[in-house]
Order: structure tokens, then sequence, then C-alpha cells
């Protein structure tokens, strides 16, 4: 089975897929021997005795897959464990288009899709040193007019990409009409 993809988004989980409505709001696990209510360990967030019953799905400890809450934070944070991979999928794929930045009937890629079955880190690691030295794919003119960017006669296409990661923002610089950075 052949899938194709049109296009890959990261997002947040939302607020509203939390049952810990408000979120949580005090640091103490525990008040009276109990799980505190708004607490780290909030019993609507899933079984954490043996005995007990989850407050959301009423499962035991092995029935309850545990459920979703969520801390209000002052600024956004990014989940340390997916930002390499996170970044290394985006320098992967064109920032216009979306598609890999390498053609996919290139014999190298085919051969890394073979060698890499069920192999997913390693066929992420190849394609990512594969698409290295490009910032965008193939896709030409049929691209720039897509996006509405006209090459004047004579003019020089200065394209440039950035995809930079820090400790608080991932940022992308794209393309702008004219060859500026936008």
């Amino acid at each position: 089975m052949d899938l194709t993809y049109h296009r890959v988004s990261f997002i947040p989980l939302q607020k509203r897929m939390s049952v810990t409505e408000g979120g949580i709001k005090y640091s103490e696990t525990t008040e009276g021997g109990r799980p505190k209510l708004g607490g780290l360990m909030d019993p609507r967030q899933g079984v954490i005795e043996r005995t007990g019953r989850c407050q959301t799905c009423a499962g035991n400890m092995t029935e309850c897959p545990g459920h979703f809450g969520h801390i209000e934070l002052a600024k956004p944070v990014f989940h340390v464990g997916f930002l390499n991979k996170t970044m290394k999928c985006l320098r992967c794929v064109c920032f216009f288009c979306s598609k890999l930045l390498v053609d996919s009937n290139n014999p190298k890629i085919k051969d890394i899709l073979v060698k890499s079955k069920g192999q997913p880190r390693k066929r992420l690691t190849h394609v990512y040193d594969l698409c290295k030295g490009k910032n965008i794919c193939e896709g030409g003119e049929e691209m720039d007019n897509k996006f509405g960017v006209e090459q004047q006669e004579g003019e020089e296409d200065q394209t440039k990409e950035k995809v930079t990661a820090n400790a608080m923002s991932v940022w992308v610089v794209g393309r702008v009409a004219g060859g500026g950075m936008g």
C-alpha cells in the first residue's frame, strides 16, 4: 500500500482535550493521603493506586490508559525529546511546497527505503543526510507560479531559507517576491 502525504502539521495538544479544567494549579501531589484535585497527581488523569478507579473513565489500573492534563506556563516550551527529530523532518521538506527536497524517483531514496524498511530512525537519518545540502526542492517554476512569485526578466532568483531552533523558538524565514527575506 503506497501512502501519499499532503502535509505535515505540528500542533500542540489543545486545552479542550484536557481532563483537568483550569489546568494543574498546585505543585502538591497529595492532600490528606489522597491525590489532590488540581495537583500533579490529579485523579482525573488516571489511576495511581492498584485498587483505585479513574475519575474520568472509571477504569482500573490495567484498563485506564491515562488522560491528558495541562499546566498553564508563561511562555510556550518545546519538548526537548522531540525537537531534534522535528527539526530533521522540517529540514527534509521544502518550505514552499512541502515536498521532499530530493526527488522520490532518485535511486538513492529508493535504496534507502529498501534498506531501512521497519527502521524509521535509520530511514530519517539517511534521508536527512541526503537532503542536508538542499534548501529548496526541484519544484522549479511550477512551484513559483503556485505561490504567486513571478520572476522579472533579468532578475536573479535569490531564494533563501533558514530554519533555526534555540531554547524557546523555531523560526522559518522564507522567500518574499523580489528576492528579499521575510
